[in-house]
């Protein structure tokens, strides 16, 4: 059995004694050793947002833990099993993909959120990525693909099953692999309509039997679509929701709070917080609170905080702080709520598209995507929290809340956005005669510029 040595000793056993302070504080010897066995892109990945700058002094580090695992010189380390990268299995009779990702024994189905896309896969574990995410290399059907935990240990035309990330391919044995029964499709979180196709020379004209086959199944790919809610520029955020209920909680543009009760009895050391990138879980004296589960958006997991305010009664406030990756508009914490929220929106009596457009609106192409204005009528007594911007990475819309399917601008695009780089904002308050306007201003962030030649591929109505 080798001798246990610590980090501090390997580093400078490697002449990099100077990286101490950079990882000392976030990494053991042990979890690099894990780390690595189970993906050595990841590994390099880890150090370089640890602090390790120099690409020279990552590959070292990497080879000297395997060189001396290898000779017997630290003990064997088991893997991080969901960062192994994946194996897949073409059938092309079938016409179907069955990939396969370790886990951990412990695992479990609620433990795991899998995302299905036309061209994305996504599957975190206890809210963190696992190796299987990435974007795919030809399109799917997510409405005919599904997912099940195997305790089983079994490990064409697609040369790769992610364009951006590793999978290792297991050609087919003498039986194809069974079949995975096929699932209904899970309600998407965003908004979902249909796309028709627009004639420049008036309304959408009627299609052959051929298009609207392929129409529909257009639809069917954008209902699988979850679309992020993009912020609006200059906005305080709506008032705070969940006042007579056990919790309530406040958004603002980078942040959504959290506020409740306990025990006034209760210590700072009883309380427990545990955030990942997209989960949250907080324990109070050891028991789990509501405030436990999957996020509707990301966090920043180092900004994220819980307090302890004391009250003057026999309870204290518990506030909890959640700092958001994005300037997205969440509307609710966990998307258990969001149903709720999303009848409230359907109920107000907000006017229709029809009531709110005017003629005309403007797209321009600029250094890092697109600008448009579309001009509105602006109708006393609507508030501030009527309109809502939906981003997806291959589509946008733009709606009344509520009115989802009935888009004032929606589109699939030829670009790939980022919803992080996307914006709106209100703008230009005049008037048009006598009627007061006001121009929505939509900035498209493109994933790698805009150098497309034009911003809607196909228009949704």
């Amino acid at each position: 059995m080798p001798a246990e040595i610590g980090l501090g000793e390997f580093l400078q056993q490697q002449g990099l004694s100077e990286l101490g302070s950079v990882l000392f504080e976030t990494i053991t010897l042990r979890e690099m050793q894990s780390l690595l066995s189970a993906n050595r892109p990841k590994f390099l990945t880890k150090l370089k947002e640890l602090g390790v700058h120099q690409l020279g002094d990552r590959q070292k580090l990497a080879n000297a833990l395997t060189k001396m695992e290898r000779l017997g010189q630290l003990p064997a380390s088991e893997p991080i099993f969901h960062l192994i990268p994946p194996s897949y299995v073409e059938d092309e009779e079938e016409a179907m993909l069955v990939v396969r990702l370790l886990l951990p024994a412990s695992a479990r189905r609620a433990h795991l959120a899998v995302s299905i896309a036309p061209r994305a896969l996504h599957v975190r574990l206890r809210g963190e990525r696992t190796s299987c995410c990435g974007t795919l290399f030809a399109p799917i059907d997510p409405h005919d693909s599904s997912w099940q935990l195997e305790r089983s240990a079994r490990g064409g035309g697609w040369r790769s099953l992610f364009t951006d990330a590793v999978a290792s391919r297991v050609l087919p044995g003498d039986a194809p692999p069974p079949r995975p029964p096929r699932a209904a499709a899970a309600a998407p979180h965003g908004v979902g309509f249909t796309p028709r196709r627009f004639d420049p020379r008036g309304a959408p004209r009627r299609a052959p039997r051929e298009a609207r086959r392929a129409e529909a199944a257009a639809a069917a790919a954008w209902e699988g679509r979850r679309g992020a809610l993009v912020w609006r520029e200059g906005w305080a955020g709506p008032p705070p929701r969940g006042g007579e209920a056990l919790y309530g909680w406040r958004e603002g543009a980078s942040a959504l709070v959290l506020r409740g009760a306990t025990r006034a009895s209760l210590t700072r050391a009883e309380v427990e917080l545990r955030v990942g990138e997209a989960r949250v879980e907080l324990r109070l004296g050891g028991e789990r609170t509501m405030w436990c589960g999957a996020l509707v958006g990301g966090v920043v997991p180092a900004a994220c905080g819980v307090e302890l305010l004391p009250t003057g009664g026999v309870e204290q406030a518990v506030v909890l702080t959640l700092a958001k990756a994005e300037a997205t508009y969440w509307r609710a914490p966990f998307p258990e709520l969001l149903p709720a929220v999303e009848a409230e929106e359907k109920a107000r009596r907000l006017p229709t598209r029809e009531q709110l457009r005017m003629d005309g609106w403007s797209l321009a192409q600029t250094a890092t995507g697109w600008k448009a204005e579309i001009p509105i009528k602006d109708l006393p007594d609507l508030g501030d929290d009527y309109l809502r911007f939906a981003v997806a990475p291959d589509a946008f819309n733009l709606y009344i809340a509520g009115q989802e399917n009935a888009p004032l601008l929606a589109g699939e695009t030829f670009c790939r956005l980022n919803p992080g780089l996307c914006s709106w904002r209100l703008t230009n308050r005049r008037k048009v005669g006598t009627q007061p306007v006001v121009d929505i201003e939509l900035i498209f962030g493109a994933a790698s510029g805009g150098g497309t030649p034009d911003l809607i591929k196909t228009w949704l109505t």
